[in-house]
């Protein structure tokens, strides 16, 4: 009797570890899929931030026509930061056009 009790408590102790196990996991891929998101939006709007200010930048320093050395480099620093974002090559085009200004 005592054999039929504990084969069937086993049983059914590792059924309700493994439903508590599966609905953990569920939780924390679904938790692990909206950080994903949340990442991307922020990665999206910090990349537009950078394009934004690139851009205006560039526009200011090609209007000028000419660029002084700290702000090339400061210039280059912030296209790295959006390059490595996944940023496009219209600003590629830019930062070689800004790059290439003499140097007041």
């Amino acid at each position: 009797m005592w054999e039929f009790v504990l084969k069937y408590w086993v049983e059914f102790l590792f059924g309700i570890v493994a439903a508590a196990l599966i609905a953990g996991y569920r939780k924390l891929a679904a938790r692990i899929q909206a950080d994903k998101e949340t990442e991307k939006a922020i990665a999206d709007g910090m990349k537009y931030l950078l394009m934004f200010k690139l851009r205006e930048e560039g526009e200011k320093y090609m209007t000028d026509g000419h660029c002084n050395t700290d702000h090339k480099h400061e210039y280059e620093k912030v296209y790295n930061a959006y390059h490595a974002l996944g940023g496009n090559g219209t600003i590629t085009a830019l930062k070689d056009q800004v790059l290439r200004l003499p140097v007041s």
